[in-house]
């Protein structure tokens, strides 16, 4: 993305990781930004990896470690370049919790990082890592997680990659399209 970071971007006067947040805080207990950089405009706590260069996997793997040091036996994850995360997301994620791993699925894309994870999985997790796997979706194969599809018009989990999107966003937001 041309021009910064694009969690960092604006849609309609507030941040694309704003606009997460604000999509998530409702729906869960508690909320962490894991970002490796502590420049980012939130008052929540922003923990960087635990493993460096470990990709979404190591992204994962802090998530699953600091809730369970927290007591917390499940976590739910998101991307902070998906600013229209929808109001129902964690119920209909929970519904399946006694899967170590659910996923939502829209416009037939699986989408591993928007997700519910058991905290049982650190180990495994960690384990996959010493052994070089970086690829979420083969990773969480073995499990046959549960895929949550979403049917909307309008895909809940786009994602801001480009400049091209992120007009986009802008448009869906101002016309209330999400």
């Amino acid at each position: 993305m041309v021009g910064g970071d694009k969690l960092l971007l604006s849609i309609c006067g507030t941040s694309i990781l704003n606009h997460v947040i604000n999509g998530l805080s409702p729906q869960v207990d508690s909320l962490i930004v894991n970002a490796n950089r502590n420049d980012l405009d939130t008052s929540l706590e922003v923990i960087p990896d635990l493993i460096k260069g470990a990709g979404p996997l190591g992204g994962i793997y802090t998530a699953l470690k600091t809730a369970k040091e927290r007591g917390f036996s499940k976590v739910i994850t998101a991307p902070a370049d998906t600013p229209f995360i929808p109001k129902d997301f964690v119920s209909r994620l929970q519904a399946y919790s006694s899967n170590p791993i659910v996923v939502a699925k829209s416009q037939g894309q699986v989408h591993p990082i928007l997700a519910l994870w058991d905290t049982n999985l650190l180990n495994d997790v960690e384990s996959a890592l010493q052994k070089g796997e970086r690829k979420m979706l083969s990773w969480i194969e073995k499990y046959s997680p549960p895929q949550i599809v979403w049917i909307d018009v309008v895909d809940p989990f786009f994602n801001i990659n480009t400049p091209e999107d992120l007009a986009l966003a802008k448009k869906r937001l101002s016309q209330g399209s999400f």
